[in-house]
């Protein structure tokens, strides 16, 4: 238990560096007359306040309503209510159903509807109540005009002339007000619209890309740029009746522009989810226009009209959101492929740009630039943003250029160098620098590896599972992944799914399955079904906005779980109202639409280098006219809300195959609209980062060879990542279209950022009902003539195999030409041909030529597969078992000359290996080696790192080095491929053998083993047998054939060992003996670790904050990875005086299942307050850690949150925390002037105390002054 005692200050004028928290503290006494005068707003012509708060004495209603509007879904009545000294109109809003009309409203909230115009020269969009002069509305004169209209007006002399008139014509009531200027001045027209909410009741809202779930920020009015759907939601159950209420704007409302390129001064409208009351339970939707701004001012006699729109849908809030996206915003997958290229062709641009190289190369091993920004002496990508770094922003998507194209050049240049540089850097945020003090933040070391299990499965696996060295760091990288963090289920850098699906994907491990799907449902559990209340910041990227439902979703994949399905779902629905909604104009526009931005990055020139290539010929964008939606933002997202004002929308929707495949799983047609507009006809080679502006010349194929590269923001890291996501995208569509019946298995891999997507190559699949087809499309293999269809070939059965999908909403017809070479379709044969039209049945046909002419439906799919064709490739071979054994590789870490490591490297065809030796000493190094164990060959490095690529010429021979710095080198070590690679018994032996093990199991667990032999004489070895060594008490089951003979054919026991359920946790070794009639050998053991079956997940305390004597919730999570039940205590340790109820629990977990154990903690009536308090859970033998905070009874806090807190002048965030563990704010040197006010909730009258708590150090003021 730890404790933290917090000073407090409770003068009234004080002084202080920053600002931290302010309070009120209730105290017994009457009402001060002071504080009984206060007022929520500053005094203003008209109303003293919204009709909500100001007294109303002699209130009657009448009965009979002065018009009623009855439109097709909505019936609006407006009935007088009088009182002492004024008069207005309220509103009640009524909603037809199948079952006649019901109520949207509560007459009892009439008053919480609220027109306010805001004038005033010095307004903030932060608070605009605090900011400007509100002019409080009750609107007393109407006028019907029809049966669906009526115009509204007010009697009172403002100072300006307003008319909001209300129209029930269409699917939503909307409000469309004229506002008149007496005078010059700024004009701003808020509404704030249906009832308030209480946060207690609310269920889901949306305001902004942040404010979902239950996240409700404060009173600042979000700019329409920010509003990527222009509305403002809040959902609560009434009664029975799910409701889902608010504001939006119709979409004639808005013209089509790029919303962050015409200025964050020139915002035509904002939202809210506050109404400027300062009680933290009111929740409004609420709509400004304009923003203050360019659009604000009005010169006295001047008008402006804008409509608002009602939404009120007794429906939840999604539901509500979609059909206002589909029927107001006309939402749907309106994007197809443009300017001439299909994204097949779009992945094979994108390869011919990773592949482009520099003119030349700086023998000093400097940067050359180039359209691809490969620096082959870092083996990665150029970051523009970081001095002489590269980034490696993608694992494994180059293997799986090179094994569906057979390009042997992108395995040479590409592939294999990332190979190296994850087996062998340094790297911070994957990030490294190859030259020594090269960047003061990011790393330059050797050792590596860069990734962990994440990339190194999907490297392994697109690899062929060949290269031992990956296996073993693999391995590593899954035993040794970070920890979470004391109670949370939240891994640092990773979810908690992440690393242990990976593992069960690499391993077929039932403990891992069971371990991820554990922390899958806790985590759905802690994090999406219990609607969180606070977001990420807006300086974090904007997939972090929402919570980690990819991983839910793939874990829900592999298991089956409907539950997790559900919550992955549940939080996809949140996280694709991040992307842009609007109407998209049938009509032509003229590219670019703004004043050009071509500025392009590049952090390199501050230190006088360039990263940047210089070879693009354009510094302006080209002028073309195209249609509309080409350049429309719609179903597109921003990198960050902090980079949006300058980037615009995103252009790499890594989500969207994810959310392909959701709605596929879902039926959920609105989210595959999202995922269709994300991608499809977004580019045809790399745009670039962002489309920062309307244009279409990033999207033509020549833009990323010939500029401007700042028109759509080239990173170069980025390129590769490109390739994955439209790799990804192009298999997921295929799949989907054909229903599951195009299939090829794709690895998942988790790497920079967000940046998410599996590969494909390495594996067979299935094609209408047909395994063992590999995808197979090198460059060429087909010509289809129409760019509409994007197209998949594959190989296998005798047969060729052609999948085609239509991006376009019309039939598209296309002449399909096979390129002889390619295809192995020859122009003089006949051919049966296949052709399967959206899942139908199958049609043959014949074909000569080598061209069939297809068609293809809208939006469809059409299969076509052509007989007696026989392709094959050595890289389409499934490996019978995983390539493993220490002698491939050799980790030498104290050597005389420091770091050095060995490996060798297997082309996934089998065809070459390499030898690849590094070292991690700073000073110029030579390699020494042999490949015939007498003739010696020296190979010095003067530039670092010191690392060096040797071609063998065979893959049975071996290979020995030694690395020399001055008169130091490092021992001799010799580096073969074990017979699992080559095939073959090494030389010199009469018999071999090797052991393969699963690597990882729990307790009770049965782990299969194998064991191969290989026959090293010409003849057969006879009398042969396997016994398993393996640690006393585990059973051996051997299974299969068991071989007596070993021949040319290698020989294969397998066995199940079962693991006793008591075993120790630690790493066990298995080991065999192989005996034939005349020897026998000794096979080398491998490691088998056993997990711990129990551990705890997470402590989860909602609400971690608690007063003297009162209680909270606290759960423990703990899971079982092993296949029998276990139970034990579940301890807490609590500080003294605090308690539990239940004090003392069992756990009881099913074999693989999880559980929650719930409590009550009741906090000591004498305990201090603003302390924190630590506790500690144990189940079995791991353990987690929990903080409690202690309140003060009946305080009011008002610290630096949106509600109740309004700045002006400069303020910054401090590093200093505060007293609830927040970043304090201060005011900086030399820019005096700045205020902040606290205006605290007062739940009710009485005497309070006010204290101020602040951070201070050394350079704390004493000029601030605190006035209350």
């Amino acid at each position: 238990m730890t404790e933290r005692q917090i000073s407090r200050r409770s003068i009234f004028t004080l002084a202080g560096a920053g600002l931290g928290l302010a309070a009120v503290q209730h105290m017994t006494g009457p009402l001060h007359p002071a504080m009984a005068a206060l007022r929520n707003a500053p005094a203003t012509e008209g109303l003293p306040g919204p009709l909500r708060q100001i007294e109303k004495p002699g209130l009657t209603i009448e009965e009979d309503p002065a018009a009623v509007l009855t439109g097709p879904r909505h019936r609006v009545s407006f009935r007088l209510a009088t009182w002492d000294g004024g008069q207005a109109y309220v509103r009640d809003i009524e909603v037809k159903t199948d079952g006649g009309w019901i109520p949207a409203t509560n007459p009892d909230a009439r008053f919480d509807e609220q027109w306010v115009v805001l004038v005033g020269a010095d307004g903030s969009k932060t608070n605009y109540y605090a900011s400007m002069t509100p002019h409080w509305l009750a609107l007393d004169e109407i006028e019907p005009i029809d049966d669906t209209t009526a115009r509204l007006t007010t009697s009172t002399d403002l100072g300006f002339d307003i008319a909001v008139t209300w129209n029930v014509a269409g699917d939503n009531p909307v409000a469309e007000w004229t506002v008149t200027a007496g005078a010059d001045g700024h004009h701003i027209v808020a509404y704030q619209a249906m009832d308030i909410a209480r946060f207690a009741n609310v269920e889901e809202v949306l305001c902004g890309a942040l404010q979902h779930a239950r996240v409700v920020d404060g009173v600042e009015s979000l700019n329409a740029s920010e509003l990527f759907a222009p509305m403002s939601l809040v959902q609560q159950t009434v009664g029975e009746q799910v409701w889902t209420t608010g504001v939006y704007l119709p979409a004639e409302s808005e013209d089509f522009a790029h919303l962050a390129r015409i200025g964050f001064d020139n915002q035509p409208y904002g939202m809210s989810l506050r109404n400027g009351d300062v009680d933290p339970e009111a929740v409004q939707a609420v709509v400004f226009a304009p923003q203050i701004g360019e659009q604000s001012p009005l010169e006295a006699g001047d008008s402006r009209t804008m409509s608002f729109g009602v939404c009120a849908e007794p429906a939840d809030l999604y539901t509500a959101y979609t059909g206002l996206a589909r029927k107001e915003y006309g939402l749907r997958a309106y994007r197809e492929n443009v300017f001439g290229t299909s994204l097949t062709e779009a992945v094979f641009n994108l390869i011919d740009l990773v592949m482009r190289e520099p003119d030349h190369i700086d023998p000093q091993g400097g940067f050359v630039p180039s359209p691809s920004g490969w620096w082959e002496r870092a083996k990665g990508f150029v970051d523009i943003e970081n001095d002489q770094t590269v980034v490696i922003s993608h694992a494994a998507v180059l293997l799986s250029a090179y094994r569906l194209t057979g390009d042997d050049a992108i395995y040479e240049r590409r592939a294999r160098p990332v190979l190296e540089h994850f087996l062998s850097r340094e790297t911070w945020g994957n990030r490294f620098t190859p030259v020594i003090g090269g960047h003061d933040r990011y790393p330059w070391g050797i050792g590596g590896p860069a990734g962990d299990a994440a990339h190194l499965v999907a490297l392994l696996r697109q690899g062929a599972s060949l290269n031992p060295v990956v296996r073993e760091l693999a391995i590593q990288t899954m035993r040794e992944r970070p920890r979470r963090p004391a109670g949370s289920a939240i891994e640092t850098g990773r979810t908690p799914m992440t690393v242990p699906y990976v593992a069960q994907q690499f391993t077929g491990s039932p403990a891992y399955l069971a371990e991820a799907r554990a922390n899958a449902a806790v985590y759905a559990e802690q994090f999406v079904n219990r609607a969180y209340t606070a977001n990420a910041a807006r300086v974090q990227f904007v997939y972090d906005y929402a919570k980690d439902w990819t991983e839910l979703f793939l874990v829900s994949e592999v298991t089956g779980d409907e539950s997790l399905l559900e919550a992955a779902y549940r939080e996809a629905k949140r996280f694709i109202t991040e992307m842009q909604v609007r109407e998209v104009p049938d009509t032509m526009i003229t590219t670019p639409t703004h004043p050009e931005l071509t500025d392009q990055t590049d952090k390199w020139q501050d230190e006088g280098r360039r990263c940047v290539w210089e070879g693009y010929t354009r510094t302006e964008i080209p002028v073309e006219e195209v249609p509309a939606w080409v350049v429309s933002t719609c179903g597109l997202t921003t990198e960050q809300l902090s980079t949006h004002r300058l980037n615009g929308k995103y252009n790499l929707p890594h989500w969207s195959a994810f959310l392909q495949r959701l709605a596929w799983r879902t039926g959920d047609e609105f989210i595959h609209d999202v995922a269709h507009n994300g991608v499809v006809g977004r580019f045809t080679n790399y745009p670039g980062y962002n489309l920062r502006q309307f244009t279409s010349w990033t999207m033509h194929p020549e833009f990323p060879l010939e500029g401007p590269p700042g028109a759509g923001a080239i990173y170069y890291h980025h390129i590769p990542s490109h390739l994955g996501m439209a790799l990804d995208y192009l298999f997921t569509e295929h799949l989907i279209r054909s229903d599951g019946a195009v299939a090829y298995p794709g690895v998942f891999e988790d790497n920079y950022v967000f940046f998410k997507f599996h590969t494909y190559g390495h594996a067979p699949g299935t094609f209408y009902g047909e395994d063992g087809v590999w995808p197979y499309m090198p460059r060429g293999i087909v010509d289809v003539d129409n760019y509409q269809l994007n197209w998949i070939t594959g190989t296998g059965n005798g047969s060729l195999y052609l999948s085609l999908t239509n991006e376009s909403e019309k039939l598209q017809v296309a002449q399909i030409t096979f390129d002889p070479e390619r295809s192995g379709v020859e122009s003089g044969r006949t051919y049966t041909v296949e052709v399967i039209r959206d899942n139908g049945d199958r049609e043959e046909r014949s074909m000569r030529g080598a061209q069939l002419a297809v068609p293809v439906t809208g939006r469809g799919i059409t299969a076509v597969i052509v007989r007696g064709v026989e392709l094959s490739s050595p890289l389409h071979v499934v490996p019978e078992y995983a390539a493993h054994g220490p002698g491939s590789f050799h980790f030498d870490d104290e050597s005389p000359v420091g770091l050095v490591r060995g490996m060798i490297l297997v082309r996934p065809d089998r065809g070459k290996a390499d030898a690849y030796i590094f070292a991690g000493t700073e000073d110029p190094a030579t390699l020494r080696y042999t490949l015939d164990g007498e003739t010696w060959t020296e190979e010095p490095n003067e530039v670092y790192p010191n690392e060096w690529t040797i071609a063998l010429p065979d893959l049975d021979a071996s290979f020995t080095y030694e690395v020399v710095v001055g008169d130091a080198k490092s021992e001799s070590a010799t580096l073969s491929l074990p017979a699992s690679v080559t095939g073959v018994c090494p030389a010199g032996k009469i018999a071999h053998a090797e052991l393969l093990a699963d690597p990882d199991v729990a307790g009770g667990d049965t782990l299969s083993v194998e064991v191969r032999a290989y026959n090293g004489t010409g003849g057969q070895l006879e009398g042969a047998g396997v016994e398993l060594h393996v640690p006393d008490g585990w059973v051996v089951n051997p299974t299969g054939d068991q071989p007596t003979v070993i021949d040319g054919d290698p020989a294969l026991w397998t066995f199940d060992v079962t693991v006793p359920v008591d075993a120790a946790m630690e790493t066990h070794a298995i080991g065999a003996t192989l005996d034939w009639d005349g020897g026998s050998e000794e096979v080398a053991a491998v490691d088998v670790r056993v997990m711990d079956a129990v551990e705890i997940l997470a402590v989860d305390v909602p609400e971690p904050e608690v007063e003297p004597g009162a209680s909270i919730p606290l759960a423990v999570y703990a899971m079982n990875r092993g296949p029998v039940e276990r139970s034990g205590p579940v301890t807490i340790l609590t500080p003294s005086g605090w308690t539990l109820e239940p004090a003392e629990q069992e756990y009881r977990l099913e074999p693989r299942g999880w559980a929650r154990y719930d409590y009550t903690l009741t906090a000591p009536a004498d305990v201090a307050p603003y302390t924190t308090h630590q506790l500690t859970a144990r189940v079995g033998n791991t353990e987690r850690e929990v903080s409690v905070s202690v309140l003060s009874p009946g305080l009011v806090i008002t610290n630096n949150s949106p509600v109740g807190y309004f700045e002006t002048g400069a303020w910054g965030a401090s590093g200093l925390l505060g007293v609830d563990g927040e970043r304090s704010r201060y005011s900086r040197t030399g820019e005096e002037g700045s205020t902040a006010t606290w205006q605290p909730w007062i739940p009710e009258p009485g005497l309070y105390e006010v204290a101020v708590w602040y951070p201070s150090n050394d350079q704390t003021t004493t000029a601030a002054v605190y006035t209350v």
